[in-house]
């Protein structure tokens, strides 16, 4: 369950740096979602799913992958780093999870 809880404050952060950011591209061709809102949406799914213990891993990766998910949406030189550090953290927590 300690993963999980590890999880979920990935995802939470996740959540607070997007709510935050006024540099995501949403515009983009690749994005996902069209609207900060969408991602939050999907974010708080995510969390709640995390939270019942009956999540997709292959959904969450996606979030979190180069060329994919948030990468896509990223513009800025500073939001790069933090993206890069969130999702850092979700491949250490995911290789402890193997």
């Amino acid at each position: 369950m300690q993963k999980n809880i590890e999880l979920i404050e990935i995802l939470s952060k996740t959540k607070e740096w997007v709510s935050n950011s006024k540099e995501l591209n949403y515009a983009d061709v690749y994005s996902k979602w069209t609207t900060k809102r969408e991602l939050m949406e999907q974010l708080d799914r995510y969390i709640a799913s995390v939270n019942s213990g009956s999540f997709d891993i292959e959904k969450l990766w996606l979030l979190y992958a180069p060329t994919t998910g948030i990468c896509e949406i990223v513009k800025s030189q500073s939001d790069v780093e933090i993206y890069l550090s969130i999702s850092s953290e979700f491949d250490r927590w995911l290789s402890l999870k193997a």
